[in-house]
């Protein structure tokens, strides 16, 4: 099938439009909240249930952005008093623009790990190496996107990003036992909060020790 499509219903064109919105949504597990703006003329496709014009394009928020989401003309139908609008998805043309975003993303991913020398161990590059992982999720939700358009291309793009993520916890594993922690909380008598947060850095990777690099202090006091 070339298309995606979805008849939404309402008691207001508006409404018709976001019910339809929300109904494509559903077919990418993504919520959807919907944004107006006027845009160019499109002949739809016999494929479309209504020979109408889509006179608007839809800029969609949503966990997952859907990519070339356009509706047709509303319709009023007397009989039920209510709007109808149909929202459609060209494939093809969604697929494509998923992959160019996937393939900027990565080539810049890839470039960004490939900076890592492997020599500098500091917070600096974990703040960096936390900005790629971000990164790589955002990737990841528009190859779900793509998964849908197109299942073959959504795994080879999903291989890519898993193997950049591998690289990013390899990395990762590199720099934090370089970053050597100590734990020094004042009226801790029983060191319950010394040992909770000795508990989280341990967990988190980093290595506790006296020739520490970074202190955290505190102090604990009692409430008035």
């Amino acid at each position: 099938n070339e298309f995606i499509s979805a008849i939404g219903t309402g008691l207001s064109a508006a409404e018709a439009r976001d019910d339809a919105a929300a109904q494509i949504a559903l077919f990418f597990n993504s919520s959807v909240s919907v944004d107006r703006r006027t845009g160019q003329r499109v002949t739809e496709s016999t494929s479309v249930e209504k020979s109408r014009y889509a006179e608007t394009e839809i800029i969609v928020n949503a966990q997952t952005e859907l990519p070339a989401l356009l509706f047709t003309d509303p319709y009023f139908d007397k009989k039920n008093g209510v709007w109808q609008i149909c929202a459609y998805i060209n494939k093809r043309q969604a697929a494509g623009i998923c992959a160019a975003e996937l393939d900027t993303g990565l080539s810049s991913v890839n470039a960004q790990l490939s900076s890592f020398d492997g020599k500098n161990y500091s917070f600096i590059q974990l703040k960096r190496l936390s900005s790629v992982n971000t990164s790589l999720l955002k990737l990841e939700k528009t190859c779900t996107v793509l998964t849908v358009l197109d299942t073959e291309k959504g795994k080879t793009y999903f291989s890519a990003i898993g193997a950049l993520q591998n690289t990013a916890l390899q990395i990762e594993a590199k720099i934090k036992p370089h970053l050597i922690f100590s734990v020094k909380i004042e009226n801790d008598f029983e060191n319950i909060i010394t040992t909770a947060v000795q508990e989280v850095l341990e967990n988190e990777g980093f290595i506790l020790g006296q020739k520490a690099r970074f202190i955290i202090e505190g102090k604990v006091t009692a409430a008035e």
